[in-house]
């Protein structure tokens, strides 16, 4: 029975039970409720929970529980503050996200109280590619469905993050063009967020610690 998690629920349609006579027919058919706005369109009924869950994941279907994200995706710099938007809730129905953060693929506190950002600069990222994803579910208690909840009502976002990569220009190589523009940031690395790439050693300055590994890695 697709309703059976609801069985013995009580809303404002009466009881959530097996009724017979639905889709036109008088015998059966089922339904889950004595009544609702799918039985008797205009009666001041609302829908009953059964039908509110099956709407609410068939437009989980079409839109992302991430609505969206700064920056988009793929890549992302060491001292950058990742963000996420939430898709709008429904009013009529509710919605409790729970962003779950990992970083490396331990859990990370994101910034409260909705913890819909993180700032990695406090990370301290040391040289080496770290990966940052971000789990956004709707908890609401609208839906019992849980396979449901999992496939459509669950979104992701994945970030990569390259520190001490001498490629610094991404040409797949090292070279003069990546020297020069090491030499471009000389000295103190900008503020979070701004990326700082030429910062190779990852201490907060472009200095000859960084020339030199740019200089030992050059093809």
């Amino acid at each position: 029975m697709k309703w059976a998690a609801w069985l013995g629920v009580m809303d404002d349609s009466g009881e959530i039970c097996t009724y017979e006579g639905a889709g036109g027919a008088t015998q059966c058919k089922f339904r889950p409720s004595p009544s609702s706005i799918m039985r008797t369109f205009g009666s001041g009924q609302s829908f009953n929970v059964v039908s509110a869950e099956a709407l609410l994941i068939e437009a989980y279907k079409r839109v992302d529980p991430i609505d969206l994200s700064t920056p988009p995706g793929g890549t992302a710099c060491a001292q950058e503050i990742l963000t996420i938007d939430p898709v709008l809730a429904i009013p009529q129905i509710g919605v409790c996200f729970s962003p779950t953060w990992r970083l490396n693929g331990s859990p990370v506190l994101a910034t409260p109280p909705l913890c819909d950002s993180l700032n990695l600069a406090p990370f301290d990222l040391g040289p080496g590619t770290h990966t940052v994803n971000v789990t956004l579910t709707d908890d609401t208690t609208a839906v019992r469905d849980e396979a449901a909840r999992a496939a459509h009502m669950t979104g992701t976002r994945t970030w990569t993050i390259e520190v001490g990569n001498p490629d610094l220009n991404g040409d797949g190589s090292v070279n003069f063009g990546d020297l020069l523009r090491l030499i471009a940031a000389w000295g103190p690395c900008p503020e979070p967020p701004q990326c700082c790439p030429a910062d190779l050693d990852a201490d907060g300055n472009v200095t000859p610690n960084d020339l030199v590994i740019l200089l030992t890695a050059i093809d």
